[in-house]
């Protein structure tokens, strides 16, 4: 490894750890409360290399949507090589894919997210980008196979309407109560592995 490359990946090492720790003090604090004194105290640094990084907070809390987004797309990539033919396997992924959603952290933070992209609106831009982005992969890397004999438009409405559901599940797991929750996972495994092998 060169010193260059060895230079690109500490800093690379170092961005993904601010983003880490600042969506810590954001999840504590909110958005608005949390300031970047906060963030660096959290990462034990400075207020100036928390800059050398990144604008402002803006940019940190884009940041930490576009690595959410490139991850779930990385998670979706892997759920593609399921075999839907055999029961158990799709099971098994699909309530994985539930237990993704059905997190009541995650979904707090998602809510907090869309309350902060209401305020602001180049946050707002970037997760209707982002969404379109995640339909994008799922209509053309996903599903593209099942659906042959359909338009493109229309795949990628059925597609809007799963992850809408996935989405619900997100935000209902923060008001669900411990009791509801082995129930809800049940049921929502059984609704998408029900629509999935009936071709929808």
């Amino acid at each position: 490894m060169t010193r260059a490359s060895k230079q690109l990946a500490r800093s690379t090492s170092r961005r993904s750890e601010i983003l880490h720790r600042a969506a810590d003090c954001f999840f504590e604090n909110g958005f608005q409360r949390t300031t970047l004194r906060d963030i660096a105290k959290a990462c034990g640094t400075s207020v100036g290399q928390i800059y050398y990084y990144f604008r402002n907070k803006d940019e940190i809390i884009e940041k930490i949507v576009e690595e959410y987004t490139t991850d779930f797309v990385d998670y979706l990539t892997d759920q593609n090589k399921t075999d839907w033919t055999d029961e158990v396997a799709g099971r098994e992924r699909l309530g994985q894919t539930v237990d993704y959603f059905l997190n009541s952290q995650s979904g707090r933070f998602a809510l907090m997210i869309m309350h902060e992209s209401l305020q602001k609106e180049p946050l707002h831009k970037q997760l209707q980008e982002c969404g379109q982005r995640i339909r994008r992969h799922l209509t053309e890397q996903c599903f593209p196979k099942r659906h042959d004999d359909l338009p493109e438009v229309d795949v990628y409405a059925r597609i809007s309407i799963l992850c809408s559901l996935l989405e619900g599940l997100r935000i209902s797991s923060v008001y669900m109560v411990p009791e509801q929750r082995a129930r809800t996972r049940e049921a929502a495994v059984e609704c998408l592995y029900t629509l999935i092998k009936s071709g929808y």
